[in-house]
């Protein structure tokens, strides 16, 4: 597939030559959503059965709520990848925003049972821990689809960093 692009893209228009490259990029991202599945969201689901481990109720049900999340989020990039959407691009990078912010939530709140003594969540921190960080990067992947078509339309900035003084967002 990829040096069908290629190909494409030496004899192609500036938008056909956009468009395979917006395909390589989610294709290599799809890629990385893969082997982040295989290699540590498969690995910790062996774990959990082999070893009969059971999350507290409160961190399944954090850990529930960010794979709906990821879900949703594969849904939407599957449209945007298709349909180029920018509401739904948008609206992609406000859920990244809020997978981060739950990612970080369902942390801190692990580590509260955790002091606590919560026996559950002390047999699953490690778990626990691996899956959320494993849905954050997932969500990440799959949100990039929605990049290209918001720089097209100049509604992304460079960069996160704030500037120092203004608080305001930077660029670069």
């Amino acid at each position: 597939m990829a040096a069908d692009l290629t190909r494409l893209g030496r004899n192609a228009d500036e938008n056909d030559h956009r468009r395979s490259f917006a395909i390589l990029d989610y294709v290599i991202n799809l890629e990385h959503v893969g082997d982040i599945v295989e290699k540590g969201l498969a690995s910790a689901v062996r774990k959990k059965i082999r070893f009969q481990l059971l999350f507290s109720d409160t961190g399944y049900k954090e850990l529930d709520s960010m794979f709906l999340m990821t879900i949703e989020t594969l849904r939407m990039a599957q449209t945007v990848f298709m349909i180029r959407n920018t509401d739904i691009a948008r609206k992609m990078i406000e859920q990244k925003v809020e997978v981060r912010a739950r990612e970080k939530q369902s942390a801190q709140r692990h580590l509260m049972r955790l002091q606590d003594g919560d026996p559950r969540s002390r047999e699953t921190s490690s778990l626990h821990l691996d899956i959320l960080r494993d849905l954050k990067r997932i969500n990440a992947h799959l949100v990039s689809v929605a990049h290209p078509i918001l720089d097209e339309e100049g509604l992304l900035i460079e960069s996160r960093l704030r500037e120092a003084a203004t608080g305001k967002p930077g660029r670069g």
